[in-house]
């Protein structure tokens, strides 16, 4: 172990502890391991090579994690890029380290046991150090048992086979397969050999309820043929027929005991099922099965390859999927094809024809639910979901998919408490029939309420633990969603989730939007682009890009309240740029949007993102202000406050948050005061300590406008939470003549956080150390405003002037 003592600083490298002088916290792995280098290799140039070579071998995206791993250490030590005292930046070659009064404490190792026999759980943990962020002692007991797996499942290639068999049964059949405690069958998709490109639907669509069929018929686990999808999709190669080797080796890859490999092909007039029965050996069965049309035809399919498996279940088929209409069959069919291909608007067409002909089948009312939750027919959606949990639909699967549909529409609608009994019921439904796939999205809706909350050790603790439920028999949908969750940044406001490392996200992103392009998935893609809108440290650009690509999706599939999201999501962009002027006609769209959907939680957010533009477009950046603008976002903010009926308590607070700096700009700072108090009031109340801050050192600001110096300091408390807290101590004892403390107040304002540190506020100082020595003068400098920075070190903005081109594109267009 050993302890670097550096100017008013102290870091430990064996448990990554970093203390200064006002707080202790544990650094990132990633950060610590760059921390190190440096300081074991200081007053020298390291070159960027060698510093992603030493922590980041075989990593992708490790230029931008390096690069976000200097920008903590720099925040950590209070020093700019532009005023190093401890990293300077050689241009072109590297970083050096070049403070020089170093001192080193070496304490010996202690002996450890012999690992060599380490469990799979250690190496895991040992393998989660490396991309989870080093946890206070209070995570630490929440995390003590959360399991990340890798995420990336790693597996053999797999083959599709199709056959022209002939109608005789195989000799091999009379070897029955075996029944074993954990025996698992794997049922590929199936090939459409018939040269009909109608009949694509077969491929997933038609295999998919044939594997909902056998898994009714028999005892074994049945593994759902897009497994095999995904798994080609990650390993990027093209199906492969007839080899046998192959689909042995993704049964052991799959720990799968038995593989269904079938096909359709056309004999005349008939069409003709083809299929062959793998063990981890040998082809153990075959079949031909003529039959005149495909939909009648899937429960004698079913009932003929399950014999094969003498394993017949006892009791009724309630998994099964029963059609008693052949066209309302195929229409069933082709709209779970549709509805990852081409969205859900064609899906939707589907399904109202399937309807037609079974209008009492409860599978189909259960797809058209969900098809209407995505579109944003709320209302009927709620209605369906409300009516399949009333007998005589009792079957397993639709009931888990009624209580997941009804859970995602209340948790849009922040009604937290239905959301988490619909949430419990599927997961106790999940649990009892063995729906690993439908328990995982059952977590991750559950993990999404704690975010609601501001929970975020809870919701990544679920997160990881659906991402493991969903394994090994993993779908590249499957795959694709959790790396989508797990991925996606939550921070779209001061509260940040400490837990989210966007670095480690942008390469989980990119392979959750890679996989989703495989499946041509219109719908994941879209969210994948708007959550890549939503990471910080992706560069101006993509970012920008990825956001424009996502809502003209979410429009071409009529998916209303995505794009209302991303629309949201737009506007906030601009702002954070400060160009608000900008961010209005996007969100005054989602406006629109969400009044034709009801969307009351969107209508409400839009308008506090509205009042927000208006704001950021009337304050005073070096220019003029905008008292109409200023005007405008003052109505805006109390029309909102006059609902008196906030959906939810956040924006609620927020509102009053902005209505505070809208009126400040004006003047009116004892009703700002006002305002304020009352967010501050609402964000403690929840717990939301960022914003606690921010609203703390806005009333700061607007009593120091006012030279009430007592309440100023009342507010301030002792401990310094942010660069402009410390101003404003140091400001309000500096005019209460308490120059001793008012000094000290600006030089610890200066260590903790001299990346914002500016010469005005050098000259401040040097003003109070003159007051000191040669008696009180008046302070001539303005106070600072509060209002021209928001989370500006929340994102990346070294890429400004392609913003500023991007501007000048959109506003030409």
């Amino acid at each position: 172990m050993t302890l670097y003592k550096f100017s008013h600083f102290q870091f430990n490298t064996e448990t990554r502890e970093f203390i200064s002088p006002d707080s202790q916290q544990y650094l990132r792995k990633k950060v610590a391991d760059v921390l190190q280098y440096l300081l074991e290799n200081r007053l020298q140039v390291i070159s960027k090579e060698q510093l992603l070579e030493a922590n980041w071998a075989q990593a992708e995206y490790r230029e931008n994690s390096l690069i976000q791993s200097i920008r903590e250490i720099r925040k950590l030590l209070g020093e700019s890029a532009q005023s190093p005292r401890f990293i300077r930046t050689v241009h072109m070659k590297g970083y050096e380290w070049i403070f020089q009064d170093v001192e080193i404490i070496a304490k010996p190792e202690i002996e450890k046991p012999n690992i060599s026999s380490t469990s799979a759980i250690d190496e895991y943990q040992e393998q989660q150090q490396e991309i989870e962020p080093v946890l206070d002692e209070k995570r630490k007991n929440v995390f003590s048992t959360m399991q990340r797996l890798s995420v990336v499942l790693m597996l053999f290639i797999a083959v599709l086979a199709a056959f022209f068999l002939q109608p005789n049964q195989s000799a091999n059949n009379e070897l029955a397969i075996k029944q074993t405690t954990q025996s698992s069958v794997l049922v590929l998709p199936f090939d459409n050999n018939t040269g009909d490109d109608s009949l694509d639907w077969l491929e997933l669509g038609y295999s998919d309820m044939f594997t909902n069929g056998l898994a009714a018929k028999i005892n074994s686990q049945v593994i759902p043929p897009y497994v095999v999808q995904g798994v080609l999709a990650q390993q990027n190669m093209q199906q492969i027929h007839n080899d046998s080797q192959q689909i042995i080796a993704l049964l052991d890859s799959l720990n799968a005991q038995y593989a269904l490999v079938a096909s359709v092909s056309k004999d005349q007039k008939l069409l003709r099922f083809n299929y062959r029965i793998y063990d981890k050996k040998e082809i153990i069965a075959t079949g031909s099965v003529p039959f005149p049309e495909l939909p009648s035809s899937i429960s004698d399919l079913v009932s003929k390859v399950a014999t094969n498996f003498n394993q017949s279940k006892v009791g009724n088929d309630e998994t099964n999927i029963v059609f008693h209409s052949d066209i309302a069959q195929r229409d069933y069919a082709q709209a779970l094809q549709a509805l990852t291909g081409k969205g859900p608007l064609l899906a939707k067409n589907y399904l109202n024809a399937a309807l037609i002909n079974e209008p009492d089948n409860a599978f189909i009312h259960l797809k058209m639910a969900e098809v209407d939750y995505l579109l944003g027919h709320w209302q009927a959606a709620t209605t369906s979901f409300s009516q399949l949990l009333q007998p005589p639909h009792a079957k397993t699967d639709v009931r888990l998919g009624a209580h997941l549909g009804l859970a995602k529409i209340y948790l849009h609608q922040i009604d937290l408490i239905k959301a988490k009994q619909h949430i419990e019921q599927a997961i106790t439904i999940a649990k009892k029939y063995h729906r690993n796939y439908l328990l995982a999205d059952a977590y991750r809706l559950k993990a999404q309420s704690h975010y609601t909350n501001d929970q975020f050790a809870q919701r990544h603790m679920l997160l990881n633990k659906a991402d493991a439920i969903s394994r090994p028999y993993k779908s590249l949908s499957n795959e694709a969603e959790a790396l989508y969750y797990l991925g996606s940044p939550t921070n779209v406001g001061p509260e940040t989730d400490p837990f989210a490392d966007l670095a480690e996200n942008q390469n989980t992103l990119s392979k959750a939007l890679d996989y989703y392009y495989v499946l041509d998935n219109k719908l994941g893609i879209a969210n994948t682009l708007h959550a890549i809108g939503q990471n910080y440290l992706y560069d101006v650009e993509k970012r920008y890009d990825a956001l424009t690509k996502a809502i003209a999706m979410y429009q071409e599939m009529g998916v209303v309240k995505p794009q209302i999201d991303a629309l949201q999501y737009l506007g906030f962009f601009f702002i954070q740029y400060h160009y608000g002027q900008l961010a209005i006609a996007p969100i005054e769209t989602s406006l629109q949007l969400a009044q034709q959907l009801n969307d009351k939680v969107g209508r409400e957010r839009g308008q506090f993102l509205l009042g927000f533009a208006q704001l950021d477009h009337g304050i005073n950046r070096g220019l003029q202000k905008r008292l109409i603008a200023l005007q405008q976002a003052e109505l805006t903010f109390k029309h909102l406050l006059n609902n008196d009926n906030f959906y939810n308590p956040i924006t609620n607070a927020d509102t009053l948050f902005m209505l505070g700096w809208a009126l400040s700009e004006q003047g009116k700072h004892q009703e700002a005061i006002e305002q304020l108090e009352a967010s501050m009031s609402i964000y403690n109340t929840l717990g939301r300590e960022m914003s606690v801050v921010f609203a703390q050192y806005s009333l700061m600001e607007e009593n120091s406008r006012l030279a009430q110096w007592q309440q100023v300091l009342a507010l301030s408390n002792s401990e310094l939470k942010s660069y402009l807290h410390g101003l404003y101590q140091a400001r309000a004892l500096f005019e209460t003549k308490q120059l001793d403390l008012a000094i000290a107040t600006y030089q610890q304002t200066k260590i903790r956080f001299g990346q914002q540190w500016t010469p005005e506020d050098e000259a401040k100082l040097n003003h109070a150390l003159v007051s000191q020595d040669k008696g009180f003068t008046p302070m001539p400098f303005k106070i600072k405003s509060s209002h021209l920075t928001y989370c500006e070190d929340m994102w990346n903005i070294e890429s400004i002037e392609v913003l500023e081109q991007l501007i000048k594109s959109h506003s030409s267009n």
